[in-house]
């Protein structure tokens, strides 16, 4: 069952306004601004099982990995700068390490990203996700 975001994202803080921390000329604001995902669940709705617990709503697993992505670079960037200032940097990306980080720890974000693809590649070829079978570990 396909789910869907009930209510802002404000519930999930506390004593937290996102728009009084995220600067109204900041990056992902811009790309909030102009990725428009409306067409994306009437697109996948046939896909879904109409039973079940509901999913994650697909619009916001879509904005969560460009964000993401997003995210993934300014890592990188940190983590140079943080090199230069001899500061030691312990992060769940991997690519940290690779510009100086002290320490990673945690699943490949590429390797997650190629499976994922995996999973939306048979959706799209008609299988249910009910019926995609998922690697257990």
């Amino acid at each position: 069952m396909m789910g869907r975001l009930k209510g802002e994202q404000a519930q999930l803080f506390y004593q937290f306004e996102l728009d009084d921390a995220v600067p109204e000329d900041h990056l992902l604001r811009k790309i909030d601004a102009a990725l428009d995902l409306c067409w994306l669940r009437g697109e996948l709705a046939p896909h879904y099982s109409s039973t079940g617990r509901p999913s994650i709503d697909p619009e916001l697993m879509i904005r969560m990995l460009v964000v993401g992505t997003a995210i993934l670079d300014l890592g990188v960037r940190i983590a140079t700068l943080a090199l230069q200032h001899r500061i030691p940097i312990i992060s769940t990306n991997s690519e940290i390490t690779g510009v100086g980080g002290l320490i990673s720890y945690g699943v490949l974000r590429r390797d997650s990203f190629r499976r994922s693809a995996y999973f939306v590649k048979k959706v799209l070829d008609g299988v249910k996700p009910a019926d995609v079978v998922a690697d257990q570990v």
